[in-house]
């Protein structure tokens, strides 16, 4: 007889697959194996890959926040896109500090680049976008935020305008 299924629950991932190619060595199949070894070798990718959902699933893009001139230090434009990001989640009413802001992309173009934020949970996320029409009364009416997409998804949703 083996484990209980609580003695399965409370296992880390890495005692489990330990206890799967032990109960395979006596076993001895070969099939099994294979599923295992696959197992093994997916798991870090699929850890970050969740890992990333996670993060993409807290970031939001702001465009139309004008660049500094190109002649100020990179530390104080970096500076400056956070006191902007500052004022714009003020203005959504969200109470947070963004875990990461950056700008997307190589300066020097004819606009200005999108801003990049990932935001400390899900709910600071959900509050920001359903609170975005405040943008419009406020001074930042040429400012706009939208969900981060993927390649893909940016890719279908122009197809489908």
């Amino acid at each position: 007889m083996g484990p209980s299924d609580s003695d399965i629950a409370s296992m880390s991932m890495s005692q489990i697959v330990s206890a799967m190619i032990e109960r395979n060595e006596e076993l001895k199949d070969p099939v099994m194996g294979k599923y295992i070894n696959a197992l093994v070798s997916k798991l870090p990718q699929t850890i970050a890959d969740a890992v990333e959902a996670d993060k993409r699933d807290r970031s939001l893009v702001i465009f139309g926040i004008p660049e500094s001139a190109s002649d100020v230090s990179s530390s104080r434009r970096q500076k400056e896109v956070e006191d902007k990001v500052t004022e714009v989640l003020d203005v959504l009413g969200v109470e947070c500090r963004p875990v990461e802001v950056y700008r997307m992309g190589r300066p020097g173009g004819s606009r200005p680049r999108l801003i990049k934020l990932v935001l400390p949970s899900k709910s600071h996320w959900a509050s920001a976008l359903s609170n975005s029409y405040r943008l419009r009364n406020s001074g930042l009416s040429n400012v706009y935020i939208r969900k981060s997409l993927t390649r893909e998804e940016r890719e279908h949703e122009f197809r489908l305008r």
